[in-house]
């Protein structure tokens, strides 16, 4: 029987390692991040004559380019990367201006992505606060009133409410 879940180790070699498709590499500046092919790579998708529908056609240069601009890689790994796809689709028949407008275009969903992303951090930070008391008495009330003006709720154990509330009922 054949184990799919076979991990290899893999070893660093010139200061650097693959993974996934990555090549992380290990300098004085500290880690670097660059894009890895395998040797089998081509460099070829769909013509840019072919037939197919163009969002088919587009789809890989939209990948390689959202790869290149979310990767925390180095500036001159973005400029040797955008050589690679500028080249590859030449290759396969586009014109160098429509590379360029796929760019722009994934840099502003990028740009946009990342402020709502900002803005939903914003409002977590502006939700309010909960603090929970395990214990209930009257002292708790004393405890708890120097929250009310703050952005801070607490939260008494409905346990403790309910026996309370039936101390009252009975007159305890």
């Amino acid at each position: 029987m054949i184990n799919i879940y076979e991990f290899k180790i893999t070893e660093e070699t010139n200061n650097s390692i693959k993974y996934l498709d990555m090549t992380i590499i290990r300098s004085t500046k500290g880690m670097e991040i660059d894009i890895y092919r395998k040797p089998t790579s081509t460099n070829i998708t769909i013509q840019h004559t072919s037939n197919h529908p163009q969002d088919h056609k587009d789809a890989a240069y939209r990948y390689y380019i959202n790869r290149m601009i979310k990767l925390p890689n180095t500036e001159r790994a973005r400029t040797k990367e955008r050589k690679y796809i500028i080249s590859t689709a030449q290759h396969n028949g586009f014109p160098t201006q429509k590379i360029i407008d796929i760019e722009k275009k994934e840099i502003v969903k990028d740009r946009v992505k990342r402020s709502k992303t900002n803005k939903a951090q914003e409002k977590q930070i502006q939700k309010k606060k909960w603090v929970t008391f395990t214990y209930h008495s009257p002292i708790i009330r004393k405890v708890t009133n120097p929250f009310n003006n703050t952005e801070i709720r607490y939260n008494i154990p409905t346990i403790g409410r309910q026996n309370t509330e039936q101390k009252s009922k009975w007159n305890i």
